[in-house]
């Protein structure tokens, strides 16, 4: 099985990165209720690329939150796609080495 990391912490740092910068835009949704999206790279979409990538090549896969990406988990991996690393927990990193390590 292949599958993409996705990481709520990594949304969410981006998150409070891009409101800090202000490269956020405001606008009213079908239920004429305020919404808020991320600007550019801000916005996070790697995973959704990587996803679409995968479907488009016809291969099997499954979204894994960070909080969800056990060794066990990983063990049933043939691959991992990570589109995105910059916010991932050390905890995180250190999984994903050890299973490239045991091959």
């Amino acid at each position: 099985m292949i599958a993409v990391l996705f990481s709520n912490r990594s949304r969410a740092a981006y998150a409070t990165e891009a409101t800090d910068r202000k490269a956020t835009y405001t606008f009213t949704d079908a239920w004429g209720m305020p919404r808020t999206w991320l600007k550019g790279e801000d916005a996070y979409l790697a995973p959704n690329a990587a996803r679409l990538l995968l479907a488009r090549c016809n291969l099997k896969h499954e979204l894994i939150e960070e909080a969800a990406l056990t060794t066990e988990k990983l063990a049933g991996l043939s691959a991992l796609l990570v589109p995105n690393a910059g916010h991932l927990s050390a905890e995180t990193i250190a999984r994903i080495e050890r299973w490239l390590e045991d091959g």
